[in-house]
């Protein structure tokens, strides 16, 4: 099992070498590759040389002996759009499962899409994901799909593929061969649905990914554990008892963030610490 963390804000603030020795000399073994954007415009990611860009990625890891295991696709997919090439922000999954398979993913997580009635959400994923594989055989990547969230009007949060048996009735349908699970455990807690429930809940074979930050029980608020809400105690107990196999993987980009620049490799540093100490519970 490796440790490893989002790329996010380390490399929009540092660049990809001066992050990536960040990462390293923080004590991590790895990376979660961000695609995710707020603004497209002049993005290396996406470019004409998008894969020129994946190799300067791929070699700046092989150089420090990092590696990228999973990798986090664009999350700009909404109801109505067109499942083709046609439509840009669907393109861009697919350069980005390009991207991440040269860097070494073995999976790329794709947030699924909501739907207006929840009583069609399963079966409008299932053609969104399906989608989507032919390229995973293309490329030799899997999808990871990750338990999500919608406001309600009232301002509260209503989870989506939340609960272990609704993720499995969808994966059992998609297939494992190109379909995997990525558990975001705050985004389970502001659903209802405790971490260590899920974890529990769900098949081995199906749970590759996982998202550890920490939130306040309700809001998203992807910060560093201990400082929130969440069991981590449990949550760890439970991934060992499920023999859980891949990735101890951080995304607390938001804890980054709120820090001056000056002290994010502090922050990391920290974080290292953590997952020190998560990895030896396991």
């Amino acid at each position: 099992m490796l440790l490893t963390i989002q790329t996010g804000s380390l490399v929009d603030y540092f660049g990809v070498d001066r992050a990536f020795d960040m990462v390293k000399d923080a004590g991590f073994q790895g990376i979660d590759f961000s695609f995710c954007y707020w603004d497209r415009k002049e993005d290396k990611r996406f470019d004409d040389g998008y894969m020129d860009y994946a190799k300067l990625v791929k070699d700046a890891l092989d150089k420090r002996n990092l590696v990228c295991r999973q990798a986090h696709g664009p999350m700009f997919m909404t109801y109505g759009l067109k499942f083709d090439e046609t439509e840009l922000y669907y393109k861009d999954i697919i350069h980005a499962m390009e991207s991440a398979s040269l860097m070494g993913a073995e999976y790329i997580v794709v947030h699924p899409i909501n739907t207006p009635d929840p009583t069609e959400y399963e079966d409008y994923n299932f053609n969104f994901y399906k989608s989507l594989e032919p390229f995973c055989e293309k490329f030799k990547i899997k999808v990871a799909v990750e338990n999500i969230y919608v406001r309600c009007e009232n301002g509260t949060f209503e989870g989506r593929l939340h609960k272990a048996g609704q993720m499995t009735s969808l994966l059992k349908r998609l297939g494992e061969e190109n379909f995997a699970v990525c558990l975001d455990v705050g985004h389970a807690q502001i659903s209802g649905e405790k971490a260590e429930n899920f974890i529990s809940q769900i098949d081995s074979s199906l749970l590759k990914c996982l998202h550890l930050h920490e939130t306040d029980g309700v809001y998203d608020l992807h910060l560093i554990p201990f400082v929130g809400k969440h069991n981590w105690s449990a949550i760890l107990t439970a991934l060992k008892e499920k023999g859980y196999q891949g990735n101890l993987n951080f995304e607390i980009d938001n804890f980054f963030r709120k820090l001056p620049r000056e002290l994010v490799f502090d922050g990391l540093k920290y974080a290292g610490k953590i997952g020190k100490y998560f990895l030896n519970q396991l």
